[in-house]
């Protein structure tokens, strides 16, 4: 599966929407209905992390993932409200990318 996240306005309301494809609808570029996941988001990223050599706790964070070969092993999302004053802050939420190879045996 291949999907996006974008932010997008519509009717002037930033909203965080996401498309979901097939690995064969993403290469023909055919259009798929975006999901419209959250309404009025004031900013969205994703970062990529990578863990140092075995041994050390260092991450690098990257804003593009351009490794064509690898996982990144961390992805940190963020997403900020733009009517949210309860959260007073961002909502961020770092994910552990689960990394392996699967045995067809």
């Amino acid at each position: 599966w291949f999907v996006t996240y974008r932010l997008e306005s519509t009717s002037d309301i930033p909203t965080l929407t996401r498309s979901v494809h097939t690995i064969r609808e993403a290469q023909a570029a055919l259009p798929v209905q975006a999901q419209r996941l959250l309404p009025d988001v004031k900013r969205f990223s994703i970062r990529y992390g990578v863990v140092s050599a075995e041994g050390q706790s260092v991450i690098t964070w990257r804003n593009v993932w351009d490794d064509p070969v690898r996982l990144p092993q961390l992805v940190e999302v963020t997403v900020e409200l733009n009517h949210a004053a309860a959260f007073r802050r961002p909502v961020r939420q770092v994910m552990v990318v689960p990394t392996g190879s699967l045995n067809a045996s």
